[in-house]
């Protein structure tokens, strides 16, 4: 899958967003905040984490560390159940390569936790289906389509 996939989900769903085609990969928040020349706290990080084998996407602002004791609590789960994917399982998962996951239009429904820090802007920039592809939306068409859950997860 790729930002073809992300394209005809937008589509379908009326989500106002736009693609933004990088001269190169901005698979780190660093790297898209230098070439979008905007704040790393506008870039979302969609990162898959497994609650024992149970994905679960979690979505933050570039500035910030998932706070997995807080997923965990919010699961309900202990925190030693819950980790990282690796880039062959989230690719295996959600369709897309690390580096360039999108909030939505993953190969399967995915449970979605939204960090609060992520509504602090009216327009964000996220992952747009490969490393070099950024969306520009805002985050409540996130919330919408995704039937994402906001809390706070995240620590600075």
């Amino acid at each position: 899958m790729g930002p073809e996939a992300v394209a005809e989900f937008i589509d379908k769903n009326n989500i106002d967003a736009h693609f933004i085609h990088l001269t190169q990969e901005a698979s780190t928040v660093q790297a898209a905040a230098d070439a979008l020349g905007v704040p790393p706290n506008r870039i979302l990080k969609s990162v898959l984490l497994l609650a024992d084998s149970t994905p679960v996407l979690v979505i933050t602002n570039g500035l910030s560390r998932i706070d997995t004791k807080q997923v965990a609590g919010h699961l309900n789960i202990s925190k030693k159940r819950i980790r990282l994917a690796d880039p062959d399982t989230t690719l295996a998962i959600t369709g897309f390569r690390t580096g360039g996951v999108p909030p939505f239009a993953h190969r399967t429904r995915i449970r979605t936790l939204v960090d609060a820090s992520v509504l602090e802007h009216d327009e964000v920039f996220a992952g747009g289906g490969a490393p070099e592809v950024v969306l520009r939306l805002k985050p409540s068409d996130i919330l919408k389509v995704a039937d994402a859950e906001v809390l706070s997860i995240s620590s600075r």
